[in-house]
């Protein structure tokens, strides 16, 4: 893009940070990681990267909202404003998969193209699973057991938030290849890499990720005062889970578009 759009693109993406801030929607920290993110997308990504990214930002933002009161009392790891570690958990493996396409000189290549929407797509999917199927289902099933957990527990599945995890991955997969001119088979490979990473997000929700037994014997993600460590890895938060999610979705459309 002419430096001028790019300009003019950073500028709004410094507005909408800003206004989400203003909306208790993201952090003081959160809006900052939004800014860096958005910015490192429109220079390197250009337009096409930054629509992607801007519909992923949208659509979970208007789903966090749904139902808000019935997901209100769930036991998620952190609730309300999005702070920065959410938002590079989100949108970190895409800014590196940028960062490396720049530093080959292979930022517009449609092998980071479709990493990039991978990883977008796999954000899209995960948040939409737990927004939608936390708000439409009383329970859920653990992904390793088919135990019946509570809905929003990570790890748990339900057939309304994997529906919604494979739409929200195939609407980004679709975007972008409307945006980059892509073949189907291009389409539905980002689409299923979305999808892919985010059961192995459940995955890891269900096995590493830190959890606790608070003193009424439920196991909580929150390490709330009289809790006990209860499994998972000590340094395996929510965070790191849907960092490892987008990664995992980036990197199999790499190794399946080396092919």
């Amino acid at each position: 893009m002419p430096p001028v759009f790019i300009i003019g693109a950073c500028a709004v993406v410094v507005a909408i940070s800003w206004y989400s801030f203003a909306r208790s929607l993201l952090t003081g920290s959160g809006a900052i990681a939004a800014t860096l993110v958005g910015v490192i997308v429109v220079i390197l990504g250009s337009l096409p990267a930054a629509i992607v990214l801007l519909a992923f930002f949208t659509t979970s933002t208007l789903l966090s909202r749904w139902r808000r009161s019935r997901k209100s009392g769930m036991d998620f790891e952190k609730g309300g404003a999005r702070d920065a570690g959410q938002v590079l958990a989100n949108g970190g493996t895409a800014c590196l998969v940028l960062l490396a396409g720049a530093l080959f000189h292979r930022t517009g290549s449609a092998l980071v193209q479709a990493a990039f929407a991978a990883a977008i797509a796999e954000a899209n999917a995960d948040t939409w699973a737990t927004e939608i199927g936390s708000a439409s289902a009383a329970i859920a099933y653990l992904i390793t057991t088919g135990k019946v957990v509570a809905a929003g527990r990570s790890g748990g599945v339900s057939p309304a938030g994997t529906l919604a995890a494979l739409t929200g991955a195939a609407l980004v997969a679709a975007l972008g290849g409307i945006l980059w001119r892509w073949p189907l088979s291009r389409v539905m490979l980002v689409a299923l890499c979305g999808l892919g990473g985010s059961l192995i997000d459940s995955l890891l929700g269900a096995t590493l990720q830190r959890r606790y037994t608070r003193p009424d014997g439920c196991i909580t993600e929150r390490n709330e005062p009289g809790s006990l460590p209860a499994g998972g890895l000590g340094w395996m938060g929510n965070d790191a889970v849907n960092f490892l999610g987008t990664l995992t979705a980036a990197l199999a459309a790499v190794l399946i578009g080396l092919h």
